[in-house]
């Protein structure tokens, strides 16, 4: 557009076609940056100044411009012709610009010129109010209308397919196969109920057979549409945090990327897509972090956190991360360093340590044989918990099921010694003797008072609308509760007492068990004290302790103030300091528990432009994620969605099959989704027969 005017003034735009003529048009005028500079003299003292080109002369729909003539000239004039300078060599005098663009305004062969341009492509229209051409647009438009409506259904089914977790494909595509795939069975069933869709059906010939690309362009296409949702939505936000995990599916390392960010003042996590790492991890995790930057293309300080399950990882790459986003900081899944120190703390002491082993074998017992399961099942009535990779729980479902049957279980490994073969008996023996040895029910009793404590925060760190200033509340709770634990022990213990006996060396064993349980308590508690309340988002949500408003209103805490003004240098601290010390006198304040619900009640009331600094702070510790649970989550998902049949199905087409089964609700929500989707399925091969004529 820069050389356009120059072009015009070379090829006058009379010679050119009506297609060149409706180009230019449609370019429109250009309006460049132009050098355009005058020495002038004015004022009282007569003093010299210099008069430099303005933009705002452009604010004239008709004036434009041109870099190589360093001058101005009127666009509908050089077009259509005119004698004065606006269309022949152009105008640069600045000192009276404003005087000759009046006087231009006002000639009469201009306006002429001007109505011209506006007219050009829409004079002539008797061919295109014709009968002929009007009756032929009808008939496009409604044959465009029902393609649209056929490719709808079978969007429709894949998202049926997709939100249930079903398979999208067969063994073949052949359109007379006995095993085409759910979706062509789905398809298949509408058009015994919908007349429309079975006519189009049998007669079209471009969705009759819904191959193999016409399902990956569509779900390639529905993944963009979610894209461009999710990255508006994230536009509007003020930060985001990034969250990665990793899994092996069919022996191939993926990679699962999720976007954490408010939204009215909740939390939002979105899936955003399956990646194929290659090289090490860090090497990987630093591939996504530029994806990130060239295709998001947010502000760098609006990345405040990345979580990934491994501290050792993501130190090779602190270094770059911090180079692109300054103000992100590492968060290691708090369900793992929740699950981390209670195993260190139990796994430092040998009987404690015995005693999980020993638990570990009831796990694989009853995983073995159908009989094991079958005589089981029969005597306790329900299924033995399975053991899995991940140990979420720290295998409290088990031993909830051998504390709370021990009879049953001693009932079914009797009967098991009697009728099974001698590897089964021998097991079954050794399990028997484990449920009547005292130092296993010890054991069994101790973890029995402490797992359900693990289990509740564990489930709360899992919550998608967790924020730090609940989980600094829960952690201390805890804490508290260990502590109850361990003062308690030796002193009301049913099984304690069952199981003592006037035998001193006994005496002095069961000593020993109550000197290991309180270490194990301790070791707990001092490990989660490292791991938790060392943190600096964890510091900045006592800031927000609803519990210490009161006692704030008297003792500022300028400790954590501190620390939080350190760790987030987007914050104003002065002004941070002034809005919290009104917050802490406020009885308003006083009853509300966590930062989610706090930020909504600002974000209500109205009051965040009163409140700026809290806000902000608020926003960084909603967005902040606690775990990695989402990306567990997806992968869930996708083990379910992608059977034998697909495993060679490429990452794209599989990330488009896990938003559209991890994010079902987000799709549902979408307005005109499936218009969105056919739009940008025609744009990608100018499929004529699914665009209207206006």
């Amino acid at each position: 557009m820069a050389n356009l005017v120059d072009d015009l003034l070379e090829r006058p735009f009379s010679l050119r076609s009506l297609e060149e003529k409706m180009e230019v048009k449609r370019l429109g005028r250009p309006t460049p940056d132009l050098n355009i500079t005058q020495k002038a003299t004015g004022g009282e003292k007569r003093s010299e100044y210099t008069r430099k080109f303005n933009r705002k002369v452009y604010k004239n729909i008709w004036v434009c411009g041109c870099e190589i003539r360093n001058a101005l000239f009127c666009f509908p004039c050089l077009l259509f012709g005119n004698s004065d300078a606006w269309c022949k060599g152009g105008v640069k005098n600045l000192g009276h610009l404003n005087a000759l663009v009046k006087k231009h305004d006002e000639n009469e062969k201009h306006m002429h010129n001007v109505l011209d341009l506006s007219f050009l492509g829409c004079v002539n229209l008797s061919p295109l109010l014709s009968h002929t051409c009007h009756d032929e647009k009808v008939k496009h438009n409604k044959q465009v209308e029902k393609n649209r409506y056929q490719l709808s259904k079978i969007i429709d089914s894949i998202k049926f397919n997709v939100a249930f977790e079903l398979s999208l494909r067969g063994h073949d595509f052949i359109h007379t196969s006995e095993n085409p795939g759910a979706i062509k069975g789905l398809i298949d069933l509408m058009s015994s109920i919908d007349n429309a869709v079975k006519v189009h059906m049998e007669d079209d010939q471009i969705f009759r057979d819904t191959s193999k690309s016409l399902k990956d362009e569509l779900l390639d296409c529905m993944l963009e549409v979610c894209h461009d949702v999710i990255t508006e939505e994230m536009n509007r936000s003020e930060y985001v945090a990034v969250m990665i995990d990793e899994t092996t599916d069919s022996e191939k390392r993926q990679l699962a990327l999720v976007f954490r960010y408010e939204k009215n003042g909740m939390p939002c996590e979105r899936f955003w897509g399956l990646f194929d790492p290659v090289g090490q991890k860090a090497d990987a995790i630093t591939t996504i972090l530029d994806l990130i930057q060239s295709t998001f293309k947010a502000a760098p300080h609006k990345i405040i956190a990345l979580t990934y399950d491994g501290a050792s990882v993501i130190s090779g790459i602190q270094a770059k991360v911090r180079v692109l986003y300054p103000n992100v900081h590492y968060i290691h899944c708090y369900g793992h360093r929740l699950n981390l120190s209670v195993e260190r703390a139990a796994s430092q002491i040998q009987s404690a340590r015995v005693f999980f082993l020993d638990l570990l074998g009831f796990k694989t017992f009853f995983s073995g044989p159908a009989e094991r399961i079958s005589t089981f099942q029969s005597v306790v009535v329900r299924r033995f918990p399975h053991a899995t990779a991940t140990a979420w729980n720290f295998q409290s479902r088990t031993m909830n099921v051998v504390n709370e049957f021990k009879p049953s279980l001693l009932e079914c490994l009797s009967t098991l010694e009697k009728t099974s073969c001698s590897s089964t008996c021998n097991d079954s023996v050794e399990l028997r003797r484990s449920l009547e040895d005292r130092e296993f029910l010890f054991w069994l009793g101790f973890f029995y008072k402490v797992m359900p404590h693990v289990d509740r925060l564990q489930r709360l760190l899992q919550k998608r609308s967790v924020d730090a200033v609940k989980v600094n509340l829960a952690v201390l709770s805890f804490i508290q509760t260990i502590n109850i634990i361990r003062s308690s022990i030796g002193k009301t213990d049913p099984l304690v007492t069952a199981a003592a006996t006037p035998d001193c060396c006994k005496r002095r064993k069961l000593a020993c068990e109550h000197t290991n349980a309180k270490e194990v308590c301790d070791r707990i508690v001092r490990d989660i004290k490292d791991r938790f309340l060392k943190l600096d988002h964890l510091e900045a949500s006592k800031l927000m302790d609803f519990s210490k408003f009161d006692e704030y209103s008297c003792l500022f805490p300028l400790r954590e103030l501190n620390i939080t003004a350190q760790a987030y240098t987007m914050l104003e601290q002065r002004r941070l300091k002034t809005e919290l010390s009104v917050l802490y006198q406020r009885s308003d304040f006083r009853n509300i528990e966590g930062a989610v619900p706090l930020l909504q009640f600002i974000l209500t009331s109205s009051i965040q432009d009163t409140f700026p600094e809290i806000t902000k702070l608020l926003r960084i510790l909603v967005t902040t994620p606690m775990m990695t649970a989402e990306p567990e989550r997806c992968f869930t998902s996708v083990d379910r969605i992608k059977t034998f049949l697909r495993n060679t199905i490429p990452h794209q087409g599989l990330s488009a099959l896990a938003m559209l089964a991890v994010e079902k609700n987000l799709v549902a929500n979408i307005e005109g989704f499936n218009s969105k989707v056919i739009d940008k399925f025609c744009s990608r091969k100018q499929r004529v027969d699914l665009v209207f004529r206006h």
